[in-house]
């Protein structure tokens, strides 16, 4: 997710939390009215634009903060080397 302020959705929070459960054999979560397959391996990222974000406190112990700021030319080279499309990263401009 991109582009994140310094309040989530609510509807997030089963995803936050991995509040996932067993129906049909299937592990799931539930998103708002939807009922969704989850891998155990699923990730999930959400970047910024804010410089300095202050989040709540409620929010700070469902999640874990990176702090990253590189360069545009630095994350081409990265991305080129991990061959990774799934990636991304909040750039700033050169």
């Amino acid at each position: 997710m991109e582009d994140i302020g310094e309040e989530l959705d609510p509807i997030l929070e089963p995803l936050l939390l991995k509040q996932t459960f067993k129906q049909g054999g299937a592990l799931c979560i539930r998103l708002g009215d939807s009922t969704l397959e989850y891998s155990v391996d699923f990730k999930f990222y959400m970047t910024t634009k804010l410089r300095n974000p202050h989040y709540l406190p409620e929010t700070s112990v469902k999640v874990s903060f990176a702090y990253l700021i590189i360069s545009k030319k630095c994350w081409q080279k990265i991305s080129a080397h991990n061959n990774s499309t799934n990636a991304r990263l909040y750039t700033l401009p050169e």
